[in-house]
């Protein structure tokens, strides 16, 4: 998500490209003020040349729409601007939203909160055999986890007892009558009947399910 200045759109779409196998439910949204920029842009940058009009938004993603967007996604991919200096702003909300990161910024191995694990170094190719990458499929693989919740045989949705307040509006909402409970009584969900939709998930207003 950001201002496609001519050197962030080239990285970003190379990036999206070789990344289709890993995470091929990609959300990219590259903005300009308005269509007068795209266009000369169109002439004046050599990356955009080959750019389509229906690429671009132009109207700023931000509030609720940007949060929804971090709050659903696995990884964010960041470019920064030629000359750009320091880290963007697209790094400190994925390391506030705890995210994992790939960036262009070579200079961020050099930070305190730099792990391989969760940050990649991107020099044009992506390198499927790097920790990055190897520590989400030992989290599939090995502890049977998905921390992007997007693998359902890998999930269970649980009840925390001492965040549920009784409403009962996952048990109305659940398309299976897989939560049980009464009247103000804090639910509990039958494991054999849940299918791992994930409507209690969202729609619990306490975020007492996880």
């Amino acid at each position: 998500v950001g201002t496609a200045h001519p050197k962030k759109y080239k990285f970003i779409n190379m990036m999206s490209e070789q990344l289709k196998s890993v995470y091929p439910n990609q959300f990219i949204y590259f903005f300009f003020l308005s269509p007068i920029v795209y266009f000369y842009r169109k002439v004046m940058n050599k990356e955009l040349r080959g750019a389509k009009y229906g690429e671009f938004h132009y109207v700023p993603l931000k509030g609720k729409g940007m949060n929804d967007v971090y709050e659903a996604s696995r990884c964010v991919l960041d470019s920064a601007q030629a000359g750009q200096l320091g880290l963007t702003i697209r790094v400190l909300e994925a390391l506030g939203a705890k995210k994992k990161l790939i960036t262009t910024n070579e200079d961020i191995v050099n930070y305190d909160f730099y792990r391989p694990e969760n940050i990649y170094v991107y020099e044009g190719k992506i390198d499927l055999d790097n920790v990055f990458f190897k520590e989400e499929y030992k989290e599939h693989v090995t502890y049977k986890q998905c921390r992007s919740m997007e693998c359902k045989n890998l999930m269970q949705m649980e009840i925390d007892q001492n965040s549920c307040k009784g409403c009962g509006i996952c048990q109305r909402n659940c398309p299976v009558g897989a939560i049980e409970g009464e009247g103000r009584d804090i639910r509990k969900i039958n494991q054999e009947k849940c299918i791992k939709c994930g409507t209690c998930l969202t729609k619990c207003p306490f975020k007492a399910i996880k």
